[in-house]
């Protein structure tokens, strides 16, 4: 995933780089590795807001959807790989955008 997430933020597709890695994720789901199977469903949730049915996209445009996963690319790389912290990362972006949005800043603070 670490290798996959420097590509997507190098510019390739994000789309076409999650679609590769689900693939590679789905062959270690079936093997030894902890969290492929929520790394699998959190790429896929992000790649269907740009194939699935429109209620996925939640009203995002494709470029949006496109930033979102640049976005998961660029927390994962910054990610502490502790146990804990790949759980909190992956819960966190399985209910994307809302999960994932910032909240407009305040400012009167």
């Amino acid at each position: 995933m670490t290798a996959a997430a420097r590509r997507m933020l190098m510019s390739e597709s994000p789309y076409d780089l999650a679609i590769r890695l689900m693939g590679e994720l789905a062959e270690e789901v079936l093997t030894t590795a902890d969290f492929s199977g929520g790394a699998y469903a959190m790429w896929g949730w992000l790649t269907d807001g740009l194939d699935g049915p429109p209620s996925y996209a939640r009203g995002l445009t494709d470029a949006e959807i496109e930033n979102l996963m640049r976005q998961a690319a660029k927390e994962w790389l910054d990610l502490d790989l502790s146990s804990a912290s790949v759980r909190r990362y992956l819960a966190r972006w399985e209910d994307w955008p809302d999960s994932v949005r910032q909240p407009p800043r305040d400012a009167s603070l």
